[in-house]
């Protein structure tokens, strides 16, 4: 009975227990390791801190083995006895081809779907969101930031004509954008690149963070600020967004944002000073943090079918970063600002 026990537990958790007549227990086992997954995509969508998601995590590996071990004990006083080793082993096999592979396949489909994990490719986003970075300090304030590479085609700030000939990053406490005398004396690898949940389940607002497939080529998928909301009139003047006219105001935790006018050849320079753009019915502006070294709205050449070359089509939207949750030391939560909008 406790092989029974055993491996009825391994095809799901809770089912042991059934088949050693501990109803209760089972059906109680059933309920916590089902209510995981959606405690942790609930965590998502509200923002929780990071270590409450690892907290879920962690007890979603561990509570099926605890499950499994109580089952196995349930196994040596079984409140019944029932067929033979055989029978007994059909129920199993069967149970497990219909309730544990079924519960499998639907949460690996399923999941996905609400909660999916993206990494920083590149450092368009610097500093929210890293990809392969130096650590380093501000000259400016001193406190800590992440540094891009730099380029083999980055010149000298004396020579430079424009930002993206020498910016290597944005201090998020003051700021600055930090040219390449802020990178360290000593060699210091490269870090890991951040890695970051984006969720389906909320609605995107600007200033958020969003995940979307490229307008010009959706095999790709992108991660910039959102900005420009459907039917609004764009415009970047002094490093501010101008909506419709009027100076949009910067949540107290973007402050340091600043986005450039840039002008360099097969740069269109959508929404740029001087060459405003409006958005359809149906159509956001994004754009990246690291403005000097972001390919964003405003430069693009070519958009989705049917839409302007600087637009994100609704429909092109995968979802909202919420969290950070690697490496350890970049553990954040991204703030939504409460700006009704």
């Amino acid at each position: 009975m406790r092989l029974t026990a055993f491996f009825g537990g391994l095809a799901f958790p809770g089912l042991g227990h059934l088949l050693m007549g501990r109803c209760l227990r089972g059906i109680l086992w059933t309920a916590v390791i089902v209510a995981i997954p959606t405690a942790l995509v609930a965590a998502v969508v509200k923002r929780a801190p990071v270590l409450a998601l690892v907290v879920l995590c962690v007890a979603s590996v561990l509570l099926p083995i605890i499950a499994l071990v109580d089952a196995v004990r349930c196994g040596r006083e079984p409140r019944w006895q029932w067929g033979r080793w055989w029978s007994r082993g059909l129920v199993v096999v069967a149970a497990f081809f219909t309730v544990g592979w079924g519960y499998n396949e639907l949460l690996s489909r399923a999941l996905p779907r609400f909660v999916r994990p993206f990494f920083g490719s590149t450092n368009a986003m610097l500093p929210a969101i890293a990809g392969r970075t130096v650590p380093s300090r501000c000259t400016k304030c001193g406190l800590p930031v992440r540094l891009a590479p730099r380029d083999a085609g980055m010149q000298s700030r004396q020579v430079a004509t424009q930002p993206t000939d020498w910016a290597v990053g944005v201090c998020p406490h003051c700021g600055t954008l930090l040219d390449d005398t802020a990178y360290p004396n000593q060699i210091v690898p490269y870090g890991a690149p951040d890695r970051f949940l984006v969720t389906t389940l909320v609605a995107p607002r600007r200033w958020d963070i969003v995940a979307f497939y490229y307008p010009d080529d959706p095999t790709e998928q992108y991660v910039k600020r959102l900005v420009g909301l459907p039917g609004e009139t764009v415009e970047i003047v002094d490093g501010a967004v101008m909506i419709d006219g009027q100076l949009l105001e910067k949540p107290a935790h973007l402050q340091y944002l600043h986005y450039l006018n840039l002008d360099f050849p097969r740069w269109p320079g959508w929404g740029q000073e001087g060459k405003p753009v409006t958005l359809g019915a149906d159509e956001f502006f994004v754009l990246g943090d690291f403005s000097a070294r972001s390919r964003d709205s405003r430069g693009w050449e070519r958009g989705a079918p049917r839409h302007t070359p600087y637009a994100v089509p609704r429909e092109y939207l995968v979802g909202v970063a919420t969290h950070i949750y690697w490496p350890p030391s970049r553990w954040r939560v991204f703030e939504q600002a409460n700006d009704g909008q």
